[in-house]
């Protein structure tokens, strides 16, 4: 079989292969264009993270790089993105070079964000119900009011309705 060599140390060593694990943990929403992505990643071999890499998928089957975070003394990270539906995937590499694999044409995203900076638009469906004739009195008596608050995004915000008695200098809530 030809020569073979043997070499033996005394001095014992780890052979540190395993691959860093990283995952994407939220939010699913942001009214803001920079978002602060949380996550957590650990390395196996504990040798320590080298980096980590963010992938978007902006078409069906193909992912791209969009950052990476060298940084690690906290367990998120601002990212700016476009107002829009985003999928996102992380991937880790550690001191040793052992990286996690990239995103393929089929895999599922770690998580979906959806940024939204456009406020949602208010709007009277009718106004006082039912209307009153022009210049009625209606002093002393409950009004039923109906309005609409519309979010073009589907991200949950908080709509309240405030009236004012003194032209806008104080606003009491109507509704919430």
């Amino acid at each position: 079989f030809g020569h073979v060599a043997y070499a033996q140390t005394g001095k014992p060593f780890a052979l540190r292969t395993l691959r860093p694990v990283s995952q994407l943990l939220g939010p699913n929403y942001s009214l803001s264009s920079s978002s602060q992505i949380r996550y957590a990643a650990s390395d196996p071999n504990q040798c320590g993270m080298a980096r980590l890499v963010l992938w978007t998928n902006p078409r069906p089957g193909t992912w791209e790089k969009l950052a990476e975070i060298t940084d690690f003394s906290t367990t998120s990270f601002s990212q700016t993105l476009p107002e829009g539906s985003h999928r996102l995937f992380l991937t880790a590499e550690d001191r040793m070079g052992n990286q996690s694999p990239p995103p393929g044409p089929d895999t599922s995203p770690h998580l979906e964000i959806t940024v939204d900076t456009t406020p949602p638009v208010p709007s009277w469906d009718v106004g006082i119900l039912p209307r009153p004739s022009p210049g009625t009195l209606l002093a002393g008596k409950d009004l039923p009011l109906a309005w609409r608050c519309q979010e073009l995004n589907q991200v949950p915000q908080a709509a309240r309705l405030e009236f004012s008695r003194d032209g806008g200098k104080t606003w009491e809530t109507v509704a919430v």
